[in-house]
């Protein structure tokens, strides 16, 4: 389902730029960004995968992994397609790197954001997770949800390569109750990779903190 972008700038001659993540993508008519989830239709920014879901589980909260969170606790875990970035070590590699796996939003099912919630409640869980896949690359589903998610009392998680925007993270962070930061590439010979991402993921990851966020990064599991 396309939903319009919520955070993007309109250019000269339908060029469009997203504001979702650190790449801000500057996009011509018809092309899409690097997660591959953002495309410019005739000036228009559109997230073309809201409410497609993927991967769905309930896990128990530190499989996530996160830890002293609301110990003991089940997370409604959800995932979709695509990612921004391109780690050579990705675990998920099959729905991160879609040029490679093959897969197509043709395989995910359409839950809305209320069903979402409706899901996790009746699944007996307290609160909802967005991981697999880098959760910015849906944001706006991801922000629909944790509203309705918070109004029903449940917590919300992101696990995240750490790399929005600080202005996405401003809109999206009165919703958020934890920011579980991995690093993909932590090996050796992904150290230069992970390297050249690590400054604008670090200084969101303190904004992070500064909201008030129960933040855990990989050097902390």
């Amino acid at each position: 389902m396309e939903h319009e972008a919520g955070l993007y700038s309109r250019l000269d001659g339908d060029i469009v730029r997203c504001g979702i993540c650190q790449w801000r993508c500057r996009l011509l008519p018809r092309k899409s960004g690097a997660c591959g989830m953002y495309r410019n239709e005739a000036g228009t920014l559109y997230n073309r995968n809201y409410g497609a879901v993927f991967s769905l589980a309930a896990d128990p909260i530190e499989k996530k992994p996160l830890f002293h969170f609301h110990p003991g606790s089940r997370v409604l875990s959800f995932g979709t397609l695509g990612c921004n970035f391109r780690c050579r070590h990705c675990q998920n590699w099959t729905i991160s790197a879609l040029e490679v796996s093959g897969e197509s939003l043709d395989g995910c099912r359409r839950i809305s954001p209320e069903d979402a919630v409706r899901l996790a409640l009746a699944d007996d869980c307290q609160g909802i997770a967005w991981t697999y896949n880098e959760p910015t690359v849906w944001f706006e589903y991801t922000l629909d949800t944790a509203r309705l998610a918070k109004e029903s009392g449940l917590y919300t998680v992101y696990v995240t390569n750490g790399y929005l925007t600080p202005e996405a993270l401003d809109v999206i962070g009165p919703y958020l109750d934890a920011w579980r930061v991995d690093d993909a590439e932590p090996m050796a010979d992904g150290a230069r990779h992970a390297a050249e991402h690590a400054g604008p993921a670090i200084w969101t990851n303190a904004l992070a903190v500064c909201a008030g966020f129960f933040v855990l990064t990989l050097g902390d599991a």
